[in-house]
């Protein structure tokens, strides 16, 4: 109760004397400009009151002015009406008048008094009001302490709450604060974790890279998103890996600039993305084999059918009699057959070129481009070593679906009338490049083709053979052509050699 009716006299100081406490010019400038005006007037209203006052003791007013100078202009307004108090005084209310000059040495007495006791005045009120002030400021202060305190509690409990594990750490990496989940996920306790750098819930390979990463991050942190999401591995305490996304925030605090953590554990994510490319692999490998199977179906059955129609039409034709018009039906008949076992052979081989398998991906490549130049009117060219060699199968069934997806496309898409194939290898890796001189791709339509959301068939089913294979696929397009570059990793394990696939 004490405190809070101090409290309230405190603020009803201020809103009185609020004037007495700002320092900008205007404000000065009023308070001299009242310290003067109430010295005057009190030296006219003592002067004019002189036949009720009589002639002696002329400081009955004086104290007045003084007492408001000092108690609301402030201390050196309140030295200014002093003086002007004790000249006017002097000159006008102490005989002999308008003169400085004493005709009884006891006024010198009184007017050293009423300056000593106005000084007093003056010292006494500036004493109150910067106790006040301090007050005030310790008030301010203590209820400064009391928010911060409170924001820092509802930070806190805003991170306790949170579903992800919570690190927040100082610009030096330090951690300062983390909160349960953290604990359930890493293993550590909170002792074990506050003050230590975070680099330690990282793989060791990973520390080297973060730290400038970190020095970076800290040093321009405004000229960094807000949440990065960033996918990398965290290290629990029994030294396990596990794959995390984390998302870094800064944060201005009272103790300067701090870094807020948000880990997420994705190994489940993880999981399903793997089994999700398992089962795409495993679906790309059955429509490999159903197309394989396919291709022999209208080879072995399709085909000899026609065949034996064609070699039927041929005995028809030399039989004897035949009139014109039958001549020509059967002519055209036999036409048709031939383009009809035509077509069946090139579909059979475009669902699986026997090439690929029988002679390898060289010849096969080069077979359906040629195919494909003569079909389309794009002139293509194949730029391929001669020794280039066998790879696995896996391999290159994704290398000549990938070159058909393309190809394909810009017969559809590009406009463009010429169009190469490169393919060459080193030790390590092997790199297919497919460019036209088309009309490009709209950098919107090739931002969706390189994102992770779903797009056409042809473009999924190639982007999951490459990334299957653990390969890159990069597509380059302006307003003159396209270039696509695909980059496959070797093994020399799963290499096939000429001589072991001739075997």
């Amino acid at each position: 109760m004490g405190s809070g009716s101090k409290s309230e006299g405190l603020k009803r100081w201020q809103q009185v004397f609020e004037p007495a406490l700002l320092n900008n010019t205007g404000q000065q400038t009023v308070r001299y400009a009242l310290a003067i005006l109430a010295a005057i007037a009190s030296l006219l209203l003592r002067k004019a009151l002189v036949f009720a006052f009589g002639e002696h003791n002329p400081y009955h007013l004086a104290w007045l002015s003084i007492v408001f100078a000092a108690w609301y202009c402030g201390f050196w307004q309140s030295l200014v009406a002093l003086v002007i108090e004790t000249l006017g005084i002097w000159y006008w209310l102490i005989p002999p008048y308008h003169t400085f000059h004493f005709e009884d040495r006891r006024e010198i007495y009184g007017l050293v008094s009423f300056v000593v006791l106005g000084v007093f005045i003056i010292g006494l009120a500036e004493g109150y009001r910067r106790s006040a002030r301090r007050r005030m400021a310790a008030e301010e202060e203590t209820h400064r302490t009391a928010e911060l305190a409170r924001a820092e509690a509802r930070f806190r409990a805003l991170l306790e709450s949170a579903p992800d594990a919570m690190v927040v750490t100082d610009k030096d990496g330090k951690i300062v604060f983390i909160n349960s989940q953290t604990e359930k996920v890493f293993g550590y306790t909170r002792e074990e974790l506050l003050g230590q750098p975070v680099e330690m819930l990282m793989p060791a390979r990973f520390r080297n890279r973060h730290l400038p990463q970190r020095s970076s991050f800290a040093s321009e942190p405004r000229s960094r998103s807000i949440d990065e999401a960033l996918e990398l591995y965290a290290l629990r305490k029994d030294g396990r890996e596990f794959p995390v996304e984390i998302s870094l925030s800064p944060l201005e605090t009272e103790q300067g600039l701090l870094f807020t953590s948000a880990v997420r554990d994705i190994t489940q994510r993880k999981v399903a993305q793997d089994a999700a490319r398992e089962l795409s692999a495993r679906l790309l490998q059955i429509q490999d084999e159903e197309r394989r199977r396919l291709a022999r179906e209208l080879h072995d059955s399709a085909g000899q059918i026609v065949a034996a129609l064609a070699m039927n039409v041929a005995q028809l034709k030399r039989t004897n009699g035949a009139g014109g018009d039958r001549t020509n039906l059967i002519s055209d008949t036999e036409t048709l057959l031939q383009s009809l076992s035509s077509e069946l052979r090139t579909m059979s081989h475009l669902l699986h070129p026997p090439l690929l398998d029988e002679m390898g991906l060289c010849s096969a490549l080069q077979w359906y481009i040629d195919g494909f130049a003569k079909r389309s009117g794009i002139a293509t060219t194949l730029d391929l070593a001669e020794d280039f060699g066998r790879v696995n199968p896996e391999l290159e069934i994704a290398i000549f679906r990938v070159v058909q997806e393309c190809l394909t496309n810009v017969h559809r898409h590009s406009g463009s009338k010429k169009a190469s194939v490169r393919l060459t290898r080193s030790q390590d890796a092997l790199l297919l490049e497919i460019h036209d001189e088309g009309k490009g791709i709209p950098p919107e339509k090739k931002a969706v083709l390189l994102g992770s959301g779903p797009v056409g068939v042809g473009v999924r089913g190639m982007r999951e053979r490459v990334i299957q294979l653990r390969g890159t696929l990069d597509i380059e397009s302006n307003g003159t052509g396209t270039s696509i570059r695909v980059m496959f990793p070797l093994k020399k394990s799963a290499d096939i050699s000429e001589s072991q696939e001739v075997a």
